[in-house]
């Protein structure tokens, strides 16, 4: 014990010695600065103050700015400054992760479908003019939504934007972690795939049948759940006419299926 307290009067002591040191050094400087001030100004010596006190009058004035500040740091234990710094440090992490989340958050509102969750219109142009255009391959899967114009007409748009939602959860069911779904119109959507791979693309398209027979079993809603579908493949650079393609094929089958229904 008695060692312990002889270590901290020893602390104590060289803390003392530095500080009259620095408080000397400092009152030396400041004497030599306000002596040499006067002389540059050219204030006669009979109303020349002294240097030595106008240099302690300033080292009071400095000394009292800084004393609360040296209040904090001899007076307040370390570890409530350690406490206090770990908190503010705490506060600006979670200020950041939370800003990082909701800029996050408001890119995911900005790219996605409202109504059916899956990617907008927006994204897909995005994607279409920035990022499909320099992948190798891709396959184009378009989808047209059968019978909404007659299921608005004849049950409600309600009813409508029930079909449109089923539609959109079958081929996002179907497509997985195999590609991306957009929107791209009203009853309009594409997935597409980062491959020229026909087996995975026709292996999509049987699950989405799957689903959407699934879907059509016992409903009591008076919906029928179908889309007329088409596909494209190609070289990413010219992703717009795989689209288009795509678009033509899908087309075809939608007129098989209004023929069917005459």
């Amino acid at each position: 014990m008695l060692y312990l307290f002889f270590k901290m009067d020893l602390a104590s002591s060289r803390i003392t010695a530095c500080g009259l040191a620095v408080a000397i050094t400092v009152n030396f400087v400041l004497s030599e600065a306000v002596d040499d001030a006067l002389s540059f100004l050219d204030v006669p010596q009979a109303v020349k103050p002294n240097a030595n006190v106008a240099a302690a009058i300033i080292f009071v004035i400095l000394f009292m700015s800084f004393l609360p500040f040296l209040f904090i740091y001899f007076i307040i234990p370390r570890c409530m400054l350690l406490l206090a710094v770990l908190l503010m440090v705490i506060h600006i992490s979670d200020t950041i992760a939370s800003k990082a989340v909701n800029e996050e958050y408001l890119k995911h509102l900005s790219e996605t479908d409202d109504m059916t969750k899956v990617y907008n219109r927006n994204k897909y142009l995005d994607m279409i003019r920035d990022y499909y255009p320099h992948v190798p391959e891709v396959s184009v899967i378009f989808w047209d939504v059968n019978g909404l114009k007659q299921t608005n007409d004849k049950i409600g748009h309600e009813s409508g934007d029930i079909l449109i939602k089923e539609i959109a959860a079958a081929i996002a069911g179907a497509v997985g972690e195999e590609g991306m779904v957009y929107r791209i119109g009203g009853d309009e959507f594409v997935a597409i795939l980062e491959s020229t791979d026909d087996d995975k693309v026709e292996s999509i398209i049987a699950k989405y049948n799957s689903i959407v027979d699934d879907r059509n079993k016992n409903r009591l809603d008076g919906i029928n759940i179908s889309a007329a579908v088409g596909k494209a493949f190609g070289e990413g650079h010219y992703i717009e006419d795989i689209v288009k393609r795509a678009d033509t094929n899908m087309y075809r089958q939608k007129k098989k299926y209004k023929n069917a229904r005459l």
